[in-house]
């Protein structure tokens, strides 16, 4: 095996495994950005949740108001 073949494959591997850490690390970003996505979304759910109670109770004094109580 001559000395171009043998550098050829050393760097054939080595570039494997830069591509792969490569890989895995933008893997691990994207798990850190899925998460903060998630627990975004948790939050406005929260607030959802938070305005349709809010929006309830005003209904429900309104239409207490409409009838004079």
């Amino acid at each position: 095996m001559s000395l171009v073949t043998k550098f050829a494959d050393w760097f054939h591997k080595k570039d494997d495994r830069i591509m792969e850490l490569h890989i895995n690390k933008e893997r691990e970003a994207l798990k850190e950005e899925y998460n903060s996505l998630m627990k975004e979304r948790k939050k406005m759910r929260d607030f959802i949740n938070r305005l349709d109670a809010l929006i309830d109770i005003e209904e429900k004094f309104l239409l207490n108001k409409e009838k004079g109580e």
